[in-house]
C-alpha cells in the first residue's frame, strides 16, 4: 500500500474532488469489489451529503437521526472517533469500514462475501498515516483556494483551475451592497456575505464550484451545458434566499446572469456574458432569465 502513499505525496492537487478521485481509482484498481463512497458530514442536520462514488447506488443524502442505529454503524463511529472503524459482522445499511478525515467520510462497502481480509489491509493502510497524508493535502487545497470569508472557492482557483475547464457560467452579485455596508455598517456586510456564500455551496452540486470572485460579486462553475441544470441551481438560490431573507435583519436580493457552456468561447468570453446578463436585471431588477 506504500504505493498510495506515495501518490498522493508526490501530487499536487487542485481541489478535494480531485484528491478523492484519485484515491478511489487507486482502492478499484486494487480492490475490484470494494466501493469506495465519499460523503461530506453537514453539521447543520447531522447527515452524510454525497460527494464521489457511485451515484446510481447511493442516496444523496443520508439523515442519519431519522434511521434505524444498526444502519452506517461504522459511519456513526467515525464521525465520533475520527479513526478507521471496520466492524465487518453489520447487517444494516452503510460500509463494512469507515473514516473521517476533516469533513469528509470515507465508507468502503462491498458485497463480495471474502471482504474481510481486504477491509483489514485498508483499516492498516489508514493507521499508517494515510489519513494525516489526506488531511494534510486537504489543508494546502484550503490555504491556496479558499476565501477565508465565506469558505468558497477564491479567485485564485477561478484563474488557475475554473478557467482551464468546460464550465457554464453563472455569475451572482449582491444588490445594493455598498447601501447595506453604509447603512448597517461592515459587519452587516460581512453576515450576508457569509450567509450567501452557506447558501450557494449548497445550492451547487459535487461536481460544480461556486466562488466568491472579489468584492459582493461571486461565480458558479458549472459542470453542464444543459439549461435545465442551470435552471434548478438559480431556482435553489432564490429559494434558499427567501428562506434567509424571512429571518435576517439584512434582507437583500442577487442579481444573476449566466452563459452556458460553448466551446467556440473562451472562458473569458462566457464570464463577459453572463456579466452583461447579470448587469442587465441589476437595472431592471427582474428575475426572468434569458437565454445567454
Amino acid at each position: 500500500m506504500a504505493s498510495i502513499q506515495t501518490m498522493i505525496s508526490n501530487k499536487n492537487f487542485n481541489e478535494p474532488h480531485e484528491l478523492f478521485d484519485n484515491l478511489r481509482a487507486f482502492f478499484l484498481s486494487r480492490y475490484s469489489h470494494i466501493n469506495l463512497s465519499i460523503y461530506r458530514f453537514d453539521k447543520t442536520d447531522g447527515s452524510l451529503e454525497f460527494y464521489l462514488g457511485d451515484a446510481y447506488s447511493n442516496a444523496k443524502k443520508i439523515h442519519l437521526k431519522r434511521l434505524d442505529a444498526k444502519d452506517y454503524v461504522n459511519e456513526r463511529a467515525a464521525l465520533n472517533t475520527g479513526r478507521f472503524e471496520c466492524n465487518i459482522t453489520l447487517e444494516g445499511f452503510g460500509g463494512k469500514g469507515a473514516v473521517k478525515i476533516d469533513e469528509y467520510i470515507l465508507s468502503f462497502g462491498t458485497r463480495d462475501e471474502h471482504f474481510e481480509k481486504n477491509i483489514r489491509d485498508i483499516h492498516a493502510v489508514f493507521s499508517v498515516g494515510l489519513s494525516e497524508l489526506i488531511r494534510s493535502k486537504l489543508m494546502i487545497i484550503k490555504e491556496k483556494y479558499t476565501d477565508p470569508r465565506t469558505g468558497l472557492y477564491n479567485p485564485k482557483f477561478v484563474q488557475e483551475v475554473g478557467s482551464k475547464k468546460p464550465y457554464s457560467i453563472v455569475r451572482i452579485d449582491i444588490n445594493d451592497f455598498k447601501v447595506l455596508n453604509d447603512t448597517h455598517g461592515h459587519d452587516a456586510g460581512d453576515t450576508v456575505l457569509e450567509d450567501l456564500g452557506k447558501i450557494l455551496g449548497s445550492s451547487v452540486r459535487p461536481d460544480d464550484k461556486a466562488c466568491r470572485d472579489g468584492g459582493d460579486e461571486f461565480i458558479l462553475l458549472i459542470d453542464s451545458s444543459e439549461m435545465l441544470a442551470i435552471e434548478k441551481i438559480i431556482e435553489r438560490v432564490h429559494a434558499l434566499m427567501d428562506i434567509r431573507n424571512e429571518k435576517s435583519k439584512y434582507p437583500v436580493d442577487v442579481s444573476i446572469g449566466y452563459c452556458l457552456y460553448d466551446a467556440g468561447k473562451t472562458f473569458a468570453e462566457r464570464v463577459k456574458i453572463a456579466d452583461e446578463q447579470m448587469y442587465s436585471q441589476k437595472t431592471e431588477r427582474s428575475h426572468v432569465y434569458r437565454l445567454a
